[in-house]
């Protein structure tokens, strides 16, 4: 594209995301590396809307888990304005839509590429579906996978082709290879694994074992990065006097949702267990705020799980965040239980607690000194044990509230756990909201507090200056 237009929307990149534009608008393949919080939707967006413009892009399919699928990818487009239609080809409709009237941006979630080839196979596919982009490109790095496998046949059919992830080598320098093929279908890192692993790595298991465990070889790291260069941009992390917000959308399940609705409104839900009554409209709001986050808590004390919407944005923002550290929020002893099992599950890594029954003492100050000096992957804390006393600044730079608190000392406190002198990166504080649930009321509360927080600050700022200027002791 010889000239960029600007898109009319209320979007308005920052110069590493107007770079990062022109890369993906200047090349028929990119890859767009950015961490959560820097805008990677938005920038595939914004020039989505530029190819449009300029003839070079029609309709684009997005792959991407199913959560931002939902909640992410629709958020974004209404929030920034940009002027799209959307079709989504998930559930029983999904060839419906797919044949149906044109849609700018047709969304699916990588479990279902393997219906969306057979489509294409089957000529099923509008012809004016012409760019690609996989969100979370992580999700094609296994060369083995029957998803890459179907996905690697029919490349050739877009014209505009991208990869978007945060972590494009999660655990191994192999992880680059299929992605990459997405792009440029082997052009630069060859055209099968084994190819790559001859070129780039080493067997590193012992002569005789029945595994391989390959290794990179010798500056073959710098090499294929070297290689991939003018095919993939990173886009860093903006540095900022304060932190960067980033709210997660997390939509619960109909089922959830509806004794949500039935709390709310009649201060009980049905469980298979039985009937969970709120005594009033505290306990209410309490039993709310259980329920957006999977559980309920009985009169008992005993908990019911209820979902794990939230365990599984946990999991994806995890992903997406790649081996960096994550501090994470939580607001009640089910939700700790919850959040811990589910990392131990899916990573191997028991995460200490600082929170009722949790580490504490010399234990406690093992797992800062281990945080601080980056061997640490996850601390579980609760805001009121947590809020004051934890320096964490030398360690990552990521929390992630999984539930709100209406305390705006904790809540302030508790991000200022990173947040403080001695943080060498951008904070980015992250927050899974439950849609359309009291988790949104929460954050708005703790927005007022802070505005007026700031403005106490302000004011007594300006009368200090103001009577220094005159000469008076302040």
């Amino acid at each position: 594209m010889d000239t960029i237009q600007a898109v009319t929307t209320k979007w308005v990149p920052r110069d590493d995301q107007s770079e990062a534009v022109v890369f993906g608008c200047t090349r028929e393949a990119a890859g767009i590396f950015a961490k959560p919080g820097v805008g990677k939707t938005a920038i595939f967006l914004y020039t989505l809307n530029l190819l449009q413009q300029h003839g070079e892009a029609h309709s684009a399919i997005v792959i991407a888990p199913l959560r931002p699928l939902y909640a992410t990818w629709p958020a974004e487009i209404e929030k920034w304005a940009f002027p799209f239609t959307i079709g989504v080809l998930h559930g029983p409709k999904k060839l419906d839509v797919l044949t149906g009237p044109k849609k700018d941006i047709y969304l699916i979630n990588p479990e279902g590429v393997d219906w969306l080839c057979d489509r294409i196979a089957a000529g099923d596919m509008p012809k004016w579906i012409d760019t690609l982009a996989c969100d979370e490109s992580t999700k094609f790095k296994n060369p083995q996978a029957k998803r890459f496998k179907a996905l690697k046949e029919v490349l050739r059919r877009f014209r505009n082709r991208y990869i978007l992830t945060g972590t494009p080598q999660a655990r191994s320098l192999e992880d680059l290879w299929s992605q990459v093929f997405i792009l440029d279908g082997g052009k630069r890192l060859g055209a099968y694994i084994t190819h790559f692993r001859r070129r780039f790595m080493v067997d590193a298991a012992p002569r005789g074992a029945a595994y391989s465990d390959w290794q990179p070889a010798v500056g073959a790291v710098e090499r294929v990065y070297e290689l991939i260069s003018d095919l993939c941009l990173t886009v860093p992390s903006p540095r900022t006097e304060k932190p960067l917000f980033n709210p997660i959308t997390v939509t619960l399940p109909s089922g959830a949702m509806a004794e949500y609705k039935r709390m709310k409104r009649d201060f009980y839900v049905e469980l298979r267990k039985g009937t969970i009554t709120a005594a009033n409209a505290g306990a209410k709001t309490m039993k709310m705020r259980q329920l957006t986050g999977g559980f309920i808590y009985d009169t008992d004390g005993s908990t019911h799980a209820v979902h794990e919407a939230k365990l599984d944005a946990m999991i994806d923002f995890i992903e997406e965040l790649g081996d960096e550290q994550l501090l994470i929020a939580v607001n009640f002893q089910a939700e700790a239980k919850a959040v811990i099992a589910r990392l131990e599950k899916e990573f191997k890594i028991r995460a200490p607690y600082f929170g009722g029954g949790g580490v504490s003492g010399a234990a406690g100050l093992e797992a800062i000194n281990e945080w601080n000096a980056k061997k640490l992957r996850f601390i579980v804390a609760n805001p009121q044990s947590a809020a004051h006393g934890l320096n964490l600044q030398h360690g990552g730079s990521n929390a992630l509230w999984y539930s709100l608190t209406y305390n705006w000392e904790d809540w302030e406190q508790f991000n200022n756990r990173l947040d403080r002198v001695g943080q060498e990166n951008t904070v980015v504080i992250s927050v899974l909201l439950a849609d359309g649930t009291i988790d949104e009321q929460v954050l708005d509360v703790l927005d007022g507090r802070g505005s007026a927080d700031k403005s106490l600050f302000t004011i007594m700022r300006k009368h200090y200056e103001q009577q220094k200027a005159s000469g008076e002791e302040a």
